[in-house]
């Protein structure tokens, strides 16, 4: 089992609207393509314009083709144009792959 940590930096002005891109459109998506999401996050001290999410993945690559689906996803491809006609919602995404370590208990979904 991996874990996949991103985090997108929101252009500013527009994390209302990255928010509701993943709250109407995103998170189906990834449903549709089996992601297994831990959680979302937001700041509650510091960065405002940041996003935060965890997803479980079997192996990297199972992480790689259900991304490789997404990516290519007419639907993701459609919405992304529609919700970023008035331009780009993130300015940067970090992206990182982590395993629990042996003394690390057991993350419950």
């Amino acid at each position: 089992m991996i874990y996949e940590y991103r985090m997108y930096e929101a252009v500013p002005g527009k994390m209302p609207d990255l928010h509701k891109r993943f709250r109407e459109i995103t998170t189906k998506l990834f449903d549709k393509h089996g992601y297994r999401v831990v959680a979302f996050f937001e700041p509650s001290v510091g960065s405002v314009k940041e996003l935060h999410y965890i997803l479980e993945w079997d192996d990297m690559g199972e992480m790689q083709r259900a991304w490789d689906k997404f990516r290519a996803d007419p639907e993701w491809l459609e919405a992304r144009k529609r919700t970023e006609a008035n331009g780009p919602l993130v300015v940067n995404v970090r992206n990182e792959v982590w395993r629990l370590t042996d003394y690390s208990p057991r993350i419950k979904l």
